[in-house]
């Protein structure tokens, strides 16, 4: 029996699955980061030795050479950093073949199971990534938390936090936004978010988790967080249409388009601005992811081997990789 691997890395874990070639998972086990930029090759190498390790133990499979290990990592988006991290893996002697690619082309693959069409991912940060029927890929936004991720979770609680300073001056209305930040934060007064945000050095990752209580808010019907909210889909939208434009796309009747990330929990309040932003010549498909990043990278795996993705193969891992 053949095996690959599929590995989803980032900055704090790294998850892999290991597969069979009709596509049922045997084991799924997590290590430490891989992220290239902060780990370096030597330590992707040594996370993802220890990874396939654990795998073989998981599944009770003596350990063997694979046939494919797909690695969808942050960190590679650079020309020359995925050769870079495939040369290290591949000394390791793991698979006969060692794919390496970006952490976001692997949820593009496992959303729309490759098909031509783009993700919007919208997490802490945002980013749209696409490919069209040549195999042409374009990437838009994604430049971090101080250049852009516009429509992203820090990108809405930063402007929520402003708001609120706002409407504490006087500059802007009143907001159930006060209250509802305050209670978050345990504070009081809009005077004591200053400290809780400079002096105690609140993280971007910290802020971008009230982005929730702006939803929340917006969704009570408050003015003011509606209009965040709009303006982070308008934002989004802006980013699909680049990528889009990009790809040479504007003329398909319909794009696909995979909404994913932890802002899309509340994707029905983000819709209609996203169409906005997409403007009126492009219409859009807004579809569900159909399988998880991970599973994205088992599928490249498994093409890379050239193993057909039958209905068989894609119900197999739907029943392990759910988008």
């Amino acid at each position: 029996m053949s095996y690959v691997v599929g590995v989803d890395g980032g900055g704090t874990k790294t998850a892999g699955l290991l597969v069979d070639l009709e596509g049922r998972v045997r084991a799924r086990a997590v290590v430490g980061p891989t992220n290239y930029q902060i780990v370096g090759a030597e330590g992707v190498r040594r996370e993802i030795s220890r990874l396939v390790g654990e795998l073989f133990q998981e599944a009770g499979i003596e350990p063997q050479q694979l046939a494919c290990i797909a690695l969808g990592l942050a960190g590679v988006g650079r020309p020359g950093e995925p050769e870079t991290v495939a040369q290290a893996v591949g000394q390791l002697d793991l698979a006969r073949e060692v794919v390496v690619d970006h952490d976001a082309m692997i949820a593009l693959v496992g959303a729309l199971v490759d098909r031509p069409g783009l993700i919007i991912i919208a997490g802490t940060g945002s980013i749209a990534l696409g490919r069209n029927e040549r195999g042409e890929r374009v990437r838009v936004g994604g430049w971090g938390y101080l250049l852009g991720d516009e429509g992203g979770g820090f990108f809405i609680a930063r402007a929520g936090l402003a708001a609120v300073m706002r409407a504490y001056d006087g500059r802007e209305e009143k907001t159930l936004l006060t209250a509802r930040i305050l209670t978050a934060l345990g504070l009081s007064d809009p005077q004591e978010i200053i400290p809780r945000v400079y002096r105690k050095g609140m993280s971007h990752n910290e802020m971008a988790d009230l982005a929730p209580v702006v939803f929340a808010a917006a969704r009570e019907g408050d003015p003011v967080a509606g209009r965040i909210i709009r303006r982070a889909g308008r934002e989004l939208g802006l980013m699909a249409a680049a990528a889009i434009r990009g790809l040479g796309m504007e003329g398909v009747e319909v794009v696909p388009i995979g909404l994913v990330g932890s802002v899309f929990k509340s994707r029905e309040l983000l819709i209609e601005a996203i169409k906005e932003g997409l403007g009126d010549k492009i219409r859009a498909d807004f579809v569900r992811p159909r399988l998880n990043p991970m599973g994205g990278a088992v599928i490249m795996a498994l093409q890379r081997v050239a193993v057909d993705l039958t209905p068989e193969v894609l119900k197999h891992l739907g029943e392990e990789c759910v988008g």
